[in-house]
């Protein structure tokens, strides 16, 4: 299906284990079907869910699998962003809660990775750090 994707399972990972780990973080998931339940797991990406939806399920999976005793290096599903170009699309002010930026086509919510910096739309910044669903960014 277009609208779910699998992913095999660690050794020694139960799939009722990773999925109560993973909805600490507000991140549902399935187990897998058939041959294998006990092997796989499966996560959907239907209606609005685009890249940073997507990047903090990611998150949420690698803290889980990482509670569970998996070897996983923290950051691998986002680091792929850190480095990137971004376009400031709304003013970003960390003390206001305000800021969103393109990042490859995507609008991500946006901070200044410097507190105090304010930064304005049309900018162009780099992404440091992903936390969550949010770029951090500077210029």
């Amino acid at each position: 299906s277009d609208t779910v994707s699998a992913f095999g399972l660690p050794s020694g990972v139960a799939p009722a284990q990773l999925r109560l780990e993973v909805a600490k973080h507000g991140v549902s998931i399935a187990g897998g079907i058939g041959a294998w339940s006990e092997s796989a797991g499966r996560v959907g990406h239907m209606g609005a869910a685009g890249l940073p939806e997507l990047m903090e399920g990611m998150a949420a999976l690698e803290s889980a699998l990482a509670r569970l005793g998996s070897p996983v290096e923290p950051g691998s599903g986002v680091a792929a962003l850190v480095g990137r170009d971004a376009v400031v699309l709304e003013r970003i002010a960390n003390r206001e809660g305000v800021g969103c930026v393109k990042i490859d086509g995507e609008v991500w919510t946006a901070r200044s990775y410097d507190e105090d910096e304010v930064i304005d739309a049309g900018e162009r910044v780099q992404v440091i750090e992903i936390r969550g669903a949010t770029a951090l960014v500077m210029h």
